[in-house]
This record gives C-alpha cells, sequence and structure tokens, in this order.
C-alpha cells in the first residue's frame, strides 16, 4: 500500500514543510530543499532527466505562498519566486523526504 501524508504544515517562521505520513513517520524539510526538487517541464529537462534549476538563483527566504491538494495524489505549490507549475506527488515528496535524511 501507497504512503500518503497525514499531516501537512507549512513552518513559516523556520523556514521549513513539516511531513507526517500514514507509516508514522514525519519529516521536517527546508522550503529551499522543497523547491529544488520541484518536478516540473522548467526545472527538470524532460528528455534527459537532468536538473535544469540552479538551486544557487532559488532565494535562501524563500515560501510558499499557496500550498493546494490536487486530488488525492499531489501537492501543488505555488512559490514567494513566482514558480508554480511542478505538482508533488506523495510518492516524490517521500522519495525527497527520504532523500534529505539519508
Amino acid at each position: 500500500m501507497a504512503l500518503s501524508p497525514t499531516q501537512i504544515k507549512a513552518h513559516r517562521e523556520a523556514g521549513t514543510l513539516f511531513l507526517g505520513w500514514s507509516d508514522g513517520s514525519s519529516y521536517e524539510l527546508p522550503f529551499k530543499y522543497v523547491r529544488g526538487e520541484c518536478p516540473c517541464a522548467a526545472c527538470i529537462d524532460e528528455f534527459t532527466g537532468a536538473r535544469i534549476l540552479d538551486l544557487d538563483t532559488v532565494p535562501e527566504t524563500i515560501i510558499p505562498e499557496q500550498m493546494a491538494m490536487t486530488g488525492n495524489y499531489a501537492l501543488k505549490f505555488s512559490w514567494s519566486d513566482g514558480h508554480s507549475t511542478g505538482l508533488y506527488t506523495w510518492d516524490h515528496l517521500l522519495s525527497i523526504c527520504r532523500r534529505h535524511t539519508s
């Protein structure tokens, strides 16, 4: 059975996104890290899979201005740098959570 988030909270003061998962695990990720993992075609080359986004261009103070569920499978962010095209599926979010802590 695929995991899904049970809690999603933006902690703007701390600059982090909290994700609690259905297996009881939880992660706190810096906003800049989450923004840097955007899976959209503007951030990742569709043909090679290479990251196009230069993380050095993302402000340290970036925050999500809006977060919205897309169906029951993804989270969509509107970031303070104007970017809003990425859909973060639950699988993708869980993958970046696990990569961030390993």
